[in-house]
Order: structure tokens, then sequence, then C-alpha cells
């Protein structure tokens, strides 16, 4: 390498002409292109990683529809086996998955939210009482409920009748039994909202007690599937009894609303009177 300025030969590394003193510019020169290779670099990964997550985002859309299908037609032989014999589930040992269970249990929750908050009128408020507080007190004695039942079948047949019995089967079997339980608690809460009141409730209530008793048919139907350490008839009784403290804890807390709710209105009319 040369000196730009008076052409004297250069060693490598000089940094200024040994002859005229001029600075070397080629050392940049020289430092230049790795930069620009460094730079490069840089760009390639930084593609390479949004090409991955574009490709990741694609692969979980997939994902997200193939389970999507595959729980649609889940659903399908789920209300296929409630309407026309769900006697299969239980000799063939089928099960439906927890995320159908699961997804079914919240559907109706979310409708009997939807009915109630269409039923109860907004002047409602006007007795300092939120329509949201009372339904989501509804929904959530509901779901309390539920669990509570299933939960207590679990542990009865699991522990009397077959050991071997897994949670997520009995979920199955609770739900796809009571697919027409659930169907007389909407009939009725409609009949209730066009004002049959007499007719709507006696339905309503026929939902909710075969939700409440189809326990025992469960148990009674897990006892012919093997051989029971322990009578199923006893495990019904414990069942009736659970049943019996659930009801009235529930029925004491739903009165303790309801007096709650008289005692507001009560004192929001005396106010509105003195104020007056």
């Amino acid at each position: 390498m040369n000196c730009k300025n008076c052409n004297n030969a250069l060693e490598p590394g000089d940094l200024f002409c040994g002859e005229c003193g001029t600075k070397v510019e080629a050392n940049v020169e020289a430092v230049s292109p790795r930069v620009n290779i460094v730079n490069n670099t840089d760009e390639v990964q930084q593609q390479t990683t949004q090409n991955d997550k574009a490709q990741q985002a694609i692969i979980n859309k997939e994902l997200v529809n193939q389970q999507s299908k595959e729980l649609v037609n889940e659903g399908k032989g789920f209300f296929a086996t409630a309407f026309k014999n769900h006697d299969l589930a239980f000799t063939n040992g089928v099960h439906f998955s927890i995320k159908l269970t699961g997804a079914l249990i919240g559907i109706g929750l979310l409708i009997i939210a939807l009915l109630l908050m269409i039923k109860i009128p907004s002047e409602i408020a006007m007795f300092g009482i939120s329509k949201s507080s009372i339904i989501f007190k509804c929904i959530l004695s509901a779901l309390v409920f539920i669990a509570l039942i299933i939960g207590a079948t679990f542990t009865i047949s699991k522990l009397m009748i077959n050991p071997a019995l897994k949670f997520t089967k009995v979920v199955s079997d609770f739900v796809l039994i009571n697919v027409f339980s659930f169907i007389f608690i909407l009939i009725g809460f409609l009949l209730i909202m066009i004002n049959t009141l007499s007719f709507g409730t006696g339905v309503l209530v026929l939902g909710i007690m075969l939700l409440a008793i189809s326990p025992i048919y469960l148990i009674g139907k897990y006892s012919q599937l093997t051989q029971p350490k322990i009578a199923s008839f006893y495990g019904v009784i414990i069942y009736m009894i659970i049943l019996a403290i659930v009801l009235r804890i529930f029925g004491e807390s739903m009165i303790g609303m309801l007096q709650g709710v008289f005692t507001q209105s009560v004192n929001s009319a005396v106010n509105g009177l003195f104020n007056n």
C-alpha cells in the first residue's frame, strides 16, 4: 500500500506516512467491509427471527383450528349420545373431554345469566341493588352447587363402588344425563319471561330437581358395571344426606339475600318518604 499524497510505500499497520505525515485512510476503509458484514449478519438474524415468529403464528393458528374442529365433532357426538341413547356411554366406558364438558357448563350458565339480565327489571336499582350483583350471585351459587354435587358423586362412587373411576368420567356422565335437566330449566325461565309464572316455576323446579337427583342414577349405573365394595344403597343414602345439607346451606343463603333485598327496599322507601 502506498501513500495517496506522496506515493511513498507504507508498512502494514502505519497510521501516518513516514515521508509527508499524511494520515493513512486505507485502514478505515479496511474496517468498513467488516462493519457491513456485521450489519448484514444482524439483518439476516432479524429477518430469520421474524420468519420464525410468522411461521410459529401460522402453526398456532392451524393448531387452534384443528382443536376447534375436534371440539365441534366431539360436541356432535355428545348430543347424539345424549338424545339417542346415553346408556351407551356407561356400557362402553366412553367419556367426553373436560374441555367439552366445561365449555357446555359455561355456555349453560351464560345462557341463564342472559335470561336473568333480560327478566330482572332495571328499576331494581332504585332499591340500592344492582342487577349485575344479583346475576353474579345467582350464577356463582349455581356453579358452586354443581361443583358440590359432582364432587359428592365422584367421592361416593370412587370410595364405595369403583376405585378406578376417574373424575373426568363422572363429569362427562353428569353433564350428559343432565342435558334434559337444563332443557327443563331453560323452558321454565322462558315461560316465566312470558309471564306464565305458575307453570314456568313448576317446570323450573322440575329441572332443578332432576339436576339434584341425577347423581343417584349415576351411582346406580356405576354399581351395575362393577362389583361394589359396599352396597350402592348406602351410597345413595350418603348422597341424599349431603344433598340435604347443601340445599339447606343454599336455602339459608337465598333467604338471607332476599331478606337483605327486602330490608334495603324498605329502608329506601322510608328514607324517600322522610325526604319528601
